[in-house]
């Protein structure tokens, strides 16, 4: 009985490596390092500082190398002439994001210039410029500034970006945290569109982007406007922004 279970399972686990290779995408990869391990692939290999740990590799295997973390996989350019040439001739093809944990909840599910991917509604954020004026109200900056060392505090990588099966069991409580942060955010961004939006606020361009609301409902909705404010927070949480719209 028991050799009859072994049996099964090794014949279950090479069907399985044969569906997935019928299956799997031919791609001319760069180079890799040995050994790429089932399941997390190359994420035994980094260590703190990652820096040093990327150029350690690249010394190595060549100045264009790929890695495997987990089910993303990861192209690393550490030569300035290939760096160039992907912003430049490639610039296009390379310009999506990485849909991260991190920007579902803080980045107004991907919506933000840091989080969306290249298309109309990017090209429309990019338009946008952003300039600070100082927060009148001390404790509303206090909350600001407590809220985004909170960010920080999770900012790095999270593990289930990589490993899905860490979001499944939520790793660490880790995207419970991000919704409450978010939500606190949130509240504190929506109360200021609601002073500009009842004329409390200053003469801005938050009032400028809430009076085209009108004839453009879609670019300019509550939740964009949050998601310009939210990035200007989190380079300067002493900061609001002011907004100001680049037309040339």
């Amino acid at each position: 009985m028991e050799q009859n279970t072994v049996l099964y399972a090794s014949i279950s686990l090479l069907l399985i490596i044969l569906v997935s290779k019928l299956f799997k995408k031919s791609f001319h990869l760069p180079p890799s390092p040995f050994p790429k391990l089932p399941i997390i692939g190359h994420l035994h290999l980094i260590k703190p500082p990652l820096h040093r740990t990327l150029d350690t590799l690249s010394k190595t295997f060549g100045p264009i190398i790929s890695l495997q973390f987990g089910s993303s996989l990861v192209v690393v350019v550490s030569s300035p002439a290939a760096v160039e040439e992907c912003f430049t001739k490639n610039d296009v093809v390379l310009a999506d994001r990485p849909r991260l944990t991190m920007g579902k909840y803080m980045g107004y599910n991907w919506s933000t210039m840091a989080g969306a991917s290249y298309g109309d509604h990017w090209r429309n954020l990019r338009r946008k410029r952003y300039y600070g004026d100082v927060v009148d109200d001390q404790e509303e900056a206090k909350n600001v500034r407590k809220i985004i060392e909170e960010v920080l505090s999770i900012s790095n990588s999270y593990p289930g970006d990589f490993l899905p099966f860490l979001k499944w069991i939520d790793y660490k409580n880790y995207q419970k945290r991000a919704a409450t942060l978010s939500k606190k955010m949130d509240q504190i961004l929506q109360g200021i569109i609601e002073e500009h939006r009842s004329g409390e606020g200053r003469n801005s361009m938050v009032d400028h982007l809430l009076s085209l609301q009108e004839s453009q409902p879609d670019s300019h909705s509550d939740v964009i406007i949050k998601g310009l404010m939210a990035v200007r927070m989190l380079i300067n949480p002493a900061v609001f922004c002011l907004i100001e719209v680049n037309c040339s």
